[in-house]
């Protein structure tokens, strides 16, 4: 972008839409935290397992996966403001599909529609961000993502809380419908476009291999902790997905419009990165789904009180990302990620040694360290792994990273919750099965440290 763009009016107009932008992509990332405290009383309603309940999240996450692979692309073809205006009101109508939802498979379509919609809204916020500020401002730039991506853990499990002990679960997708309808019509008409439009035809069929391919594989794993798992179908899927995945990562590389531009793995920053971030996401999407399991199932604390303990550390999360953002850009970023390594190492670590009558108050200050930790790595990675790229292809890039940390943490953390059911003592999620799940995160943070010390080696 020219530097007499950056003090254009314009440019000035872009800026007011950040606000905008930033409560869409709240709310997308509330939907996502505010089920987890709902997952016990739908689990109970639908008599599902706690392995199956799971998929509301698990496709949710898949969803957006493959829909922020498209965003890069929808980014540079659509309007900013029809792009905003398309993705919340089918936000909406997924919230309205699951307020009438009659059964559990319902209920898991309607997520899936949901989540088509929430998949655009924290990618094209990030894209906006990157068109909007200086290479030199990124880290604050990355920081304004961060309090998204912060506040909504914040805020969603004690929402969550209060309005299913009151209302009941479905209240909380009242409550989303609402605002998201609320946010189309009032704020999103101010839009003005960013960036440079390209009216080339999109290439669904790209985004259709990448979503079976990694649905049959998140299908398998997730079946093969079914009490009645059929071992050659569950391999036969795992198969199929794999090969379907190896076969659009083939016409990705070949092709002149590629859905993802895997060639910039090519770029040490931005396949490393990638690679701790999925890491990342992981621990944070296996502590969002494990922990108010714990908390609610195992201790026997009501949803409320779950919410309230979650509380603190997602306020923290979302205080300290836009600090950490200031921090990389001031002081750089190695320090910055090796202290959110060590914060999220004692975390995670500490679930390891929870039992089901450790104080409420403990479990409050794990979860309290554990996002201190990923405070000081979502955005310092992020940046980290755009980090020498052209502004064309820190776009592009951010649509692989924002599609493999969803798809990847959904797909490691569902083996981690199967992991950790299958080591349970009980047959179902138990305190055994919690603690080891914490002791694998602790490991896989250990094993994150280690790359980035490899990479600050090598620099």
């Amino acid at each position: 972008m020219a530097e007499g763009y950056r003090h254009s009016p314009e440019h000035k107009a872009g800026k007011m839409m950040i606000p905008v932008l930033m409560t869409g992509a709240f709310l997308g990332s509330l939907s996502q935290n505010m089920l987890a405290s709902a997952l016990s009383a739908i689990i109970d309603e639908f008599s599902v397992s706690a392995l199956v309940g799971q998929w509301l999240t698990t496709v949710y996450l898949l969803m957006v996966g493959v829909v922020s692979a498209l965003t890069a692309t929808l980014f540079q073809r659509i309007h900013t403001r029809q792009l905003l205006e398309c993705s919340l009101l089918l936000f909406a109508a997924g919230c309205l599909a699951a307020i009438i939802a009659p059964s559990f498979w319902t209920l898991l379509i309607a997520r899936a529609i949901q989540a088509a919609g929430a998949g655009v809204l924290i990618p094209v916020l990030q894209m906006v961000l990157i068109h909007l500020y200086p290479p030199e401002e990124q880290g604050k730039a990355m920081g304004l993502s961060g309090i998204v991506v912060g506040f909504a853990p914040a805020v969603g499990p004690s929402l969550s809380g209060v309005l299913i002990d009151t209302f009941g679960w479905r209240s909380l997708f009242v409550f989303l419908a609402l605002a998201s309808i609320v946010v189309a019509l009032v704020g999103i008409p101010t839009f003005r476009q960013v960036g440079t439009t390209n009216y080339q035809p999109l290439k669904l069929r790209f985004a259709a291999l990448y979503g079976i391919g990694f649905t049959l594989v998140m299908a398998s794993v997730t079946l093969m902790g079914g009490d009645d798992m059929q071992p050659l179908a569950v391999a036969g899927m795992l198969i199929a997905g794999i090969l379907i995945l190896g076969w659009f990562a083939r016409l990705q590389l070949h092709s002149s419009e590629p859905l993802l531009h895997l060639e910039l793995f090519g770029h040490r920053s931005m396949r490393m990165g990638t690679i701790l971030m999925v890491l990342t996401y992981t621990i944070m999407t296996s502590g969002t789904i494990l922990v108010p399991l714990y908390i609610q199932s195992m201790c026997r604390f009501s949803a409320t009180l779950s919410g309230l303990a979650m509380l603190p550390g997602s306020l923290l999360l979302a205080v300290l990302s836009p600090v950490a953002g200031h921090l990389v850009d001031l002081l750089g970023i190695r320090g910055v990620i090796i202290a959110g390594f060590a914060f999220l190492l004692l975390g995670t670590g500490s679930y390891a040694l929870v039992n089901t009558d450790t104080s409420l108050l403990i479990t409050t200050a794990i979860y309290a360290v554990r996002s201190v930790g990923l405070a000081f790595l979502l955005m310092p990675l992020q940046s980290f792994a755009v980090s020498g790229l052209t502004l064309e292809d820190a776009d592009r890039g951010m649509a692989i990273m924002n599609s493999f940390r969803q798809i990847g943490g959904s797909l490691c953390a569902t083996l981690l919750t199967l992991v950790a059911t299958a080591l349970s003592m009980s047959g179902g999620l138990d305190i055994t099965g919690f603690r080891a799940a914490g002791a694998i995160s602790a490991v896989a943070v250990v094993a994150a440290l280690v790359v980035w010390c490899g990479i600050l080696r090598q620099k």
